[in-house]
């Protein structure tokens, strides 16, 4: 959870061989939310940190802490949505077929440590991606050094509850479909 994604699939520029895919991920709410600045969409970003701050709430925050990590939260996310492609660019594959050897990749985002990353997650043998969004990659390196400590942990402690909140207890997975359903 956080930051980014790891998907194997087949190859856009060769259907007969599979390649690896690195891609943003983490957000709770798809790009256009985050960035649209119309009465509809403020509502939603609102209804969005008010889920956050229940979430967290239900793990234990008191309500004021919880406020006030959602509000951080939903600030951090803003600042990983705004680089990332519009889905009009994303929907073109030359856009996001950019094959990359590790070594590119980490000069990109030297925040990272892809050879490590790459080795824990099982695929320590991949020596070139394709990294679908290298101008997010670029800003995540920048949010990543320019944020605290305490703010990163907080999204990723978010992102975590995020995306486990279906498969835990009845009472969160029910809270979770009352936002996202």
């Amino acid at each position: 959870a956080g930051f980014f994604g790891f998907q194997v699939f087949n190859d856009l520029m060769n259907s007969s061989m599979n390649a690896g895919y690195i891609g943003s991920d983490g957000l709770g709410l798809s790009r256009d939310y985050y960035v649209d600045q119309d009465d509809d969409t403020k509502k939603k970003r609102e209804m969005y940190q008010a889920h956050i701050a229940r979430m967290l709430q239900e793990f234990g925050a008191d309500e004021a802490s919880a406020k006030a990590d959602a509000a951080a939260i939903l600030a951090f996310e803003t600042s990983l949505a705004k680089p990332q492609m519009t889905k009009e660019m994303a929907r073109d594959a030359r856009n996001i077929y950019n094959l990359m050897s590790l070594d590119q990749l980490s000069e990109l985002t030297p925040s990272i440590n892809w050879k490590n990353f790459l080795s824990q997650i099982g695929a320590g043998e991949v020596s070139t991606v394709i990294v679908t969004d290298p101008g997010y990659f670029k800003a995540m390196d920048q949010v990543i050094k320019t944020s605290s400590l305490d703010d990163i942990k907080k999204y990723l402690r978010w992102t975590l509850i995020d995306n486990a909140a279906g498969i835990l207890t009845t009472d969160l997975e029910t809270a979770n479909w009352e936002f996202y359903g």
